[in-house]
């Protein structure tokens, strides 16, 4: 958690060394909730600091500057279900509302249960990827009577009930023909808050507000609210915000330059993953004597800041090996879901130490804000697992254009070893189909 934000932070990323990401990921933060990931004070911290829209709950915050809505700059009516639980279970009744606002508005102004929403101005046009009658959404409308205002929790036991309505929906409410299991139940609900003050079955009253899974048939469940308000708590609603643009960095005679970015009033500069200094010019003297990993961060006027600039690594040559992978020189060695699915070579370590592998491919298969066609591949050292490389693309039809991948850190000792990169069951991308990558060499830094 983000002390200053008291919410969770997005992820953490980069190549070498990780770097946080502010961001807020909604669906993230719902489950950190909903799972008990945090305990009961920060669960409430985390609902009531997130930032939402007037739209509803973003699936990131702030948004990401040249990428078109879809999970940026986004409300999906099935994470704003996740993020209703969320409030419900940390009794926040003003993000309650906020939230069944946010999932019926869409429904009944287009008539349908749409899968998002520009986040801006809360219209399905304009999205990259649509539909409607998209059934997660509607199963998170659904949720708003079944799990929030009557509170139906189902579990290995049978049914436990924990209804929360906030005062503007006080009942009484009525579910009629429910089943679960062998059960069919009429459910009565009067009151309103989250507190219950008596529950029935068929006119006997119980001391816990519960079904056993072993009833049967049909009943009468008749459940009384308290008409009593859980302690207030704030929201956190906010206009929707656009972060600055990530920096294009490039080395030359150890000086980081990169081009002015809009908005931008400040640059923040890292090494290995941490912060070391600030500048509001564009270029920044570096040091090759050690190994360092450097980074630069745009930061606006608000103090919002952009993803952190692809890692730049000045190291001298001493300590970089490459392997090439293709033929001949200049060629490269494609990977896909039926060519060299298994690849195997051999390194040599002369100095044993802790090595960053990476590799230097080329995936024209998309553009880089967009699209599912990453290569996915695990690595093995002398036949035992070693983690994961992923090559996104690049650019679509922009094979010319070559980067490095992610970067693993290993311990070698002195001697040969195999290094092997297979696609595994697991590689498996979200496209399915298209699983592909130009790799050039692979590349070993000696860090220490």
């Amino acid at each position: 958690m983000m002390p200053k934000e008291q919410y969770y932070a997005q992820y953490l990323y980069g190549r070498l060394y990780k770097t946080t990401s502010p961001r807020s990921e909604a669906l993230g933060e719902a489950l950190c909730v909903l799972f008990d990931i945090a305990d009961s004070a920060r669960q409430r911290q985390v609902v009531a600091h997130t930032p939402v829209t007037g739209y509803g709950i973003p699936c990131i915050y702030p948004q990401i500057p040249g990428i078109p809505p879809y999970h940026n700059n986004a409300v999906w009516p099935f994470v704003q279900s996740f993020w209703l639980w969320a409030a419900a279970k940390t009794a926040n009744e003003k993000m309650v509302m906020e939230s069944i606002g946010a999932i019926y508005r869409p429904a009944a102004l287009f008539v349908t249960n749409k899968e998002n929403f520009v986040a801006d101005n809360g219209d399905y046009s304009g999205t990259e990827i649509n539909s409607g009658n998209m059934l997660w959404s509607l199963s998170g409308s659904i949720s708003i009577v079944h799990k929030v205002l009557f509170g139906i929790v189902p579990g290995e036991a049978g049914l436990s009930f924990s209804p929360f309505v906030p005062r503007n929906l006080k009942g009484p409410h009525r579910l009629s023909n429910y089943k679960y299991r062998d059960m069919v139940l009429d459910i009565e609900l009067e009151g309103w808050g989250n507190r219950i003050k008596s529950f029935s079955i068929d006119g006997e009253q119980s001391s816990e507000a519960a079904l056993p899974a072993t009833l049967s048939g049909s009943h009468h469940i008749r459940i009384v609210l308290s008409d009593s308000p859980p302690a207030a708590q704030p929201i956190h609603k906010t206009a929707n915000y656009t972060a600055p643009a990530t920096p294009v960095v490039s080395l030359s005679n150890n000086q980081l330059s990169w081009k002015p970015v809009d908005g931008a009033v400040r640059y923040q500069i890292t090494g290995n993953g941490k912060p070391i200094d600030v500048t509001t010019v564009n270029e920044y003297p570096v040091n090759e004597s050690a190994v360092t990993e450097y980074q630069v961060v745009a930061v606006d006027a608000n103090g919002i800041e952009s993803f952190a600039s692809e890692p730049v690594i000045p190291v001298r040559h001493n300590r970089i090996t490459t392997y090439p992978l293709g033929k001949g020189s200049g060629d490269f060695l494609e990977i896909s879901t039926v060519k060299n699915r298994h690849i195997s070579l051999p390194v040599t370590i002369s100095q044993p130490g802790r090595y960053a592998l990476d590799f230097r491919y080329a995936n024209g298969n998309g553009p880089v804000n967009t699209e599912n066609k990453c290569a996915i591949r695990s690595m093995k050292i002398d036949g035992i697992p070693a983690g994961t490389f992923v090559f996104p693309q690049r650019g679509k039809d922009t094979w010319d254009d070559r980067g490095f991948s992610n970067a693993l850190m290993v311990n070698l000792t002195g001697g040969t070893h195999q290094i092997s990169l297979n696609f595994e069951p697991w590689n498996e991308n979200m496209n399915g189909a298209v699983n592909q990558a130009r790799l050039d060499y692979l590349r070993m830094i000696r860090i220490d």
